[in-house]
């Protein structure tokens, strides 16, 4: 009986062929270098694919662009915060320079405790309470990027303050904590220069026509003006009599 003929695949899958053509040898090893390219795609494929990954229940309620607004603030407060902390701290090594005059060291305490104050009551405690509330979903009314946009704003203001008390300390401590004394200077009084006169254009023959038909106009206007308000002032009084 003349063996089956079968395709290549066929014989490949078939455990019990025994063709001349694919010895039970070679077929092995070609099963085996099949089952080795068909792994390496399939690595390939999974290495490729993206991945979606599952939204936190922050990020499903609130969404991405909010709580990526809220992280940004509070990189930002965290950083201010620091760098205040860090100019009261440089300022408090000054307090007990027995060589700096009274008045100076007033404004070095006052500096100091307006860059603390700041930082435990505006910005860790109020802010820092807003930011907070931002990603609790159970606080309502729910704190926007808005609200804290606005807040950002308004206490940048004291911020901006501290930052020019903290200036012009630096600026006296560079100076030997002595306060430059700016003279006046007085100006010299301006010279009377004589104005040259200036003359009036000449109009033209056309212009000065126009000109008079203006004031004509306006004077024919004033007067009709002036009738009326006669007219109407007979015809008030002839009504009271």
């Amino acid at each position: 009986m003349p063996p089956v003929v079968m395709t290549r695949r066929q014989a490949l899958l078939d455990a019990n062929y025994q063709h001349a053509v694919f010895s039970p040898v070679k077929r092995k090893r070609t099963l085996k270098r099949e089952k080795e390219q068909k792994e390496s795609r399939n690595k390939e494929q999974n290495k490729n694919r993206v991945a979606t990954p599952e939204p936190s229940p922050l990020e499903a309620h609130f969404g991405a662009p909010h709580l990526a607004g809220v992280k940004k603030f509070q990189d930002t407060l965290d950083t201010t915060c620091t760098r205040l902390l860090g100019l009261a701290d440089t300022m408090t090594v000054f307090t007990d320079n027995k060589e700096i005059v009274e008045k100076v060291h007033d404004e070095i305490d006052a500096f100091i405790g307006q860059a603390r104050l700041l930082v435990a009551s505006k910005l860790k405690k109020q802010f820092g309470k807003m930011l907070s509330d931002a990603v609790d979903p159970a606080y309502a009314p729910p704190t926007s990027l808005e609200d804290l946009t606005g807040f950002w704003e308004m206490v940048q203001i004291q911020i901006g303050k501290a930052d020019e008390s903290y200036e012009a300390l630096e600026k006296l401590r560079k100076n030997n904590w002595v306060e430059e004394v700016v003279v006046p200077v007085k100006k010299a009084a301006p010279l009377k220069n004589k104005v040259a006169k200036t003359t009036r254009p000449v109009m033209s023959a056309k212009a000065a026509e126009a000109a008079k038909a203006r004031a004509d106009k306006m004077k024919e206007f004033k007067a009709q003006m002036l009738a009326k308000k006669a007219q109407s002032g007979k015809e008030n009084e002839a009504a009271a009599v």
